[in-house]
């Protein structure tokens, strides 16, 4: 046996089922979004470049700025390096405009921002609310993933009873870590979250479901639960094993192999699993397979370092459920704050993109995009890092679903939809027509237009974070914080507004209509989203 120094190893060969590196299934729900939103986003930018192509070489317009001279004409010098600058940040017009343009497209639909603060936010659950002398994540994504858990495998090789020999406190003490136990396993039974006891052990199968059935675990006379050893489980086909799988609820002389083989069959039907293994070195294979791998302090090393959370012993299965609860809520949040990235960002995409190949230039500004963008990323940072009261906490204690779910539900699709689709097109429409209302003209026109766009943004943020409930007990402070942080962002933008171009009072409400309206529309569709199909 090696126990140190420095050395070089040849690989001659691997075995029929090498485990390689997993993705945390959080992380792995959060990048389609983000995925199908850049190749959204690239394949506009693609269709910006080739529209204005074809305009270029059609001559159909003349790319000159308002003094009639070409744009790309400047000397190089310092003065002529900074009008370039100024003319892609601020302005939206002639043969700069496609660099505008792309550049907007690419800042936008390459959300970097998304999964920047989603991780900041992961970081403060872990440290802030999970992270205790019982528990230890061991990466950023283990909280969020915990929630998504639909099954926990509880090892209990080695004994989770000991008691012949013991004292008569130590028997009390005992007892009490039992019911303890039992109170969480029907705390996430509950939930819907399944519990399975397995061992790998020699004790025999009767020992172990006696266990079980004092924990909760096992019903001896349930139709749905099921006592099996491992010898059994190597003799079943792929098939009869994935039709059992549901209801095996105890497993006794199991190997390691034999916990692969039935962690693998749950992911398959849909299950995001979690596993508490033992001390022993070779469950480390199983660690690896689970979603999320649970170790205790006394495990040996490349156990702890195959485990997501680390927990202090047995006697810390409870602490599960708050990691579990908080797990629930990072991601209800992270929905939110996906919610209301895309829409921010597709209806820019079409805005932006319908104008500037209709018209040859963007309503809004990149330097405008990025301001709003960096308002829907610092609200939706606050939005990710939000206490849930415990009512609310109670209202999420549910299991999270199938696996493959998509992180955007139904309703959240039909909510970005319809504000896409009400953005775009009154503020398309006011770019196209609007020039006919008196005292409009086209700087104001496009002020117009920004200020309205923005002021979705965050009407939208305050239909996320359902600024209009829970103003009660404990959730006036929250609510109240949440609240000042919208007016502190409907009050800079206004005075950022101003400073670009000053409208009258009949021009700012007519934005604000325009914004009322969108957060009207999205508080309908939040009322319906209950009745709406999974």
């Amino acid at each position: 046996m090696v126990v140190g120094g420095q050395g070089k190893m040849l690989v001659t060969s691997v075995g029929s089922n090498p485990v390689s590196f997993k993705e945390a299934q959080l992380d792995s729900r959060i990048s389609k979004p983000h995925t199908y939103a850049e190749i959204f986003s690239l394949c506009f930018a693609l269709l910006i470049v080739i529209v204005l192509s074809l305009r270029f070489l059609s001559q159909k317009h003349d790319y000159h700025d308002d003094s009639g001279s070409s744009q790309i004409k400047d000397e190089v010098t310092v003065q002529g390096v900074l009008k370039i600058f100024e003319r892609i940040l601020f302005s939206s017009r002639g043969n700069i405009s496609i660099l505008a343009s792309f550049l907007a497209v690419a800042m936008i639909g390459i959300q970097h921002g998304m999964p920047f603060v989603i991780s900041i936010s992961l970081a403060y659950w872990n440290e802030k609310k999970v992270t205790t002398e019982d528990v230890e994540p061991q990466n950023l994504s283990a909280c969020g993933t915990m929630g998504l858990v639909t099954v926990i495998f509880v090892d209990i090789s080695g004994g989770l009873i000991e008691a012949s020999g013991s004292s008569e406190d130590a028997v009390d003490s005992m007892r009490q870590h039992l019911r303890t136990m039992r109170d969480a396993v029907m705390t996430f039974k509950m939930a819907g979250v399944d519990i399975k006891l397995v061992s790998g052990d020699d004790d025999g199968l009767p020992a172990l479901t006696a266990i079980a059935s004092e924990l909760g675990v096992y019903t001896a006379d349930s139709t749905d639960h099921e006592a099996v050893e491992g010898q059994e489980i190597r003799n079943l086909s792929d098939g009869e094993l994935k039709r059992r799988a549901n209801q095996i609820k105890v497993m006794a002389n199991f190997h390691p192999k034999d916990k692969i083989s039935m962690v693998q069959c749950l992911k398959k039907k849909g299950h995001v699993v979690a596993c508490y293994e033992g001390s022993k070195a070779r469950d480390e294979m199983v660690l690896q397979v689970a979603d999320v791998g649970i170790s205790d302090k006394n495990s040996t090393e490349m156990t702890k370092k195959s485990s997501d959370i680390i927990i202090s012993s047995y006697r810390s299965f409870k602490s599960l459920i708050p990691i579990w609860k908080y797990g629930r809520w990072a991601y209800y949040n992270i929905q939110k704050f996906i919610q209301l990235q895309l829409t921010v960002m597709v209806s820019s995409l079409v805005i932006t993109s319908v104008a500037t190949m209709a018209l040859g230039e963007s309503p809004i500004a990149l330097i405008q995009l990025i301001w709003v963008n960096l308002i829907t990323s610092i609200l939706g940072g606050l939005m990710l890092i939000t206490e849930p009261e415990s009512r609310e906490l109670d209202t999420l204690l549910k299991a999270a679903g199938n696996r493959n779910e998509p992180v955007v539900t139904n309703s959240m699709r039909v909510y970005i939809l319809t504000q896409i689709l009400y953005q775009s097109s009154v503020l398309l429409v006011f770019l196209f027509k609007g020039q006919s209302i008196p005292g409009i003209n086209r700087r104001v026109r496009k002020a117009i237009i920004f200020n309205s766009f923005a002021l979705c943004q965050v009407f939208n943020y305050g239909n996320a974070m359902d600024l209009e409930k829970n103003w009660s007990n404990g959730g006036v402070k929250q609510k109240g914080f949440l609240l000042v942080a919208v007016g502190t962002a409907l009050g800079v933008q206004v005075l950022v507004a101003e400073i670009w171009v000053r409208l009258n009072l009949l021009q700012w409400g007519f934005c604000f209509l325009i914004t009322a309206l969108s957060w009207g529309l999205g508080l309908a569709i939040k009322v319906l989203s209950p009745f709406m199909p999974n």
